[in-house]
């Protein structure tokens, strides 16, 4: 993407952009992955491209998984990886990436979206942020989050995965009052020729299992 990621995207534009728009982007985008019953597993902002119009897109599925036991992937065990700062505190204990710990990320990215900072920017070292995590903090509040969306950010944030919000959820609470985020037209920010590059790529590489390696 001509933006590169979200994180670059910002200090390069760090006046005029709509970054609630970035941050109902990247919800649509969690939101049709776990449709698809896929677990992204290293959500953060280095992983969310921004097109030619200043949309927010997914991106960095090296640990992704299935969620349907179903369907296996080959390139994911489906167990916890990602980045320390970005993890749920079940991952700690040996649990597996889930869309729960996805929306426990989804969080840290809004973090980012509106401070400009990592979560937890002013520990230097993962173990102090684990540390932090597992007797329940979680990032500073920054006056540049709004109320509303700071709210639904601590929902995220639940230590329980049970009680966080889905991403369908997300969305909507999103899109309607009070926060009434409004997604960027970017009916020509899609070329064709990714969709060519992408099914040229699936020729090289064995993405699914077939029957007979099952």
């Amino acid at each position: 993407m001509e933006n590169g990621d979200i994180t670059r995207y910002l200090k390069n534009n760090s006046v005029g952009v709509n970054r609630l728009t970035l941050v109902l982007d990247t919800g649509l985008g969690l939101e049709h992955l776990h449709s698809l019953k896929l677990v992204h597993g290293d959500l953060k902002a280095i992983n969310v491209l921004v097109t030619r119009s200043g949309r927010a897109v997914l991106a960095d599925f090296g640990l992704a998984s299935v969620a349907d036991s179903k369907v296996l992937l080959s390139t994911s065990s489906g167990k916890r990886g990602g980045t320390v700062r970005w993890h749920a505190p079940e991952l700690f204990h040996e649990g597996r990436n889930s869309f729960a710990s996805d929306v426990y990320a989804f969080s840290c990215v809004c973090y980012e979206i509106f401070t400009g900072d990592l979560p937890f920017c002013e520990l230097a070292k993962d173990g102090a942020v684990i540390l932090k995590v597992m007797q329940g903090q979680r990032p500073r509040r920054s006056l540049s989050i709004p109320d509303n969306v700071w709210d639904l950010m601590e929902e995220c944030w639940k230590a329980d995965p049970e009680a966080r919000p889905s991403a369908q959820r997300i969305v909507s609470r999103l899109r309607d009052p009070p926060i009434c985020a409004i997604p960027t037209d970017a009916a020509s920010d899609w070329d064709p020729c990714y969709t060519s590059k992408f099914r040229s790529s699936l020729e090289e590489h064995t993405l699914f299992l077939s029957t007979g390696m099952i």
